[in-house]
């Protein structure tokens, strides 16, 4: 993938220790050679916030699009392939 830069992920969970874990879990996870973003959010609420922050192309197309991805979205983030 040539113009790939991240795979985003919103990973919606209500238990901090279990959205630790996989974000652990999920630390260097790539896709096609292609290191993900991680989203995270404890509740369906701050989910749909975040979804409805983020229409562009950081959530809505492909990582193989000419769009920026944008890390100013939600408040937590982890990325997949940078630690």
């Amino acid at each position: 993938m040539l113009f790939a830069r991240e795979w985003p992920v919103l990973l919606v969970v209500d238990e901090e220790d279990v959205l630790t874990v996989s974000q652990l879990a999920m630390k260097r996870v790539e896709v096609d050679g292609v290191p993900i973003k991680l989203h995270m959010a404890t509740s369906k609420a701050e989910a749909i916030e975040m979804l409805a922050a983020c229409s562009g192309p950081s959530w809505g197309d492909s990582p193989t699009g000419s769009g920026t991805s944008s890390t100013s979205c939600s408040r937590r983030t982890s990325s997949g392939g940078a630690r």
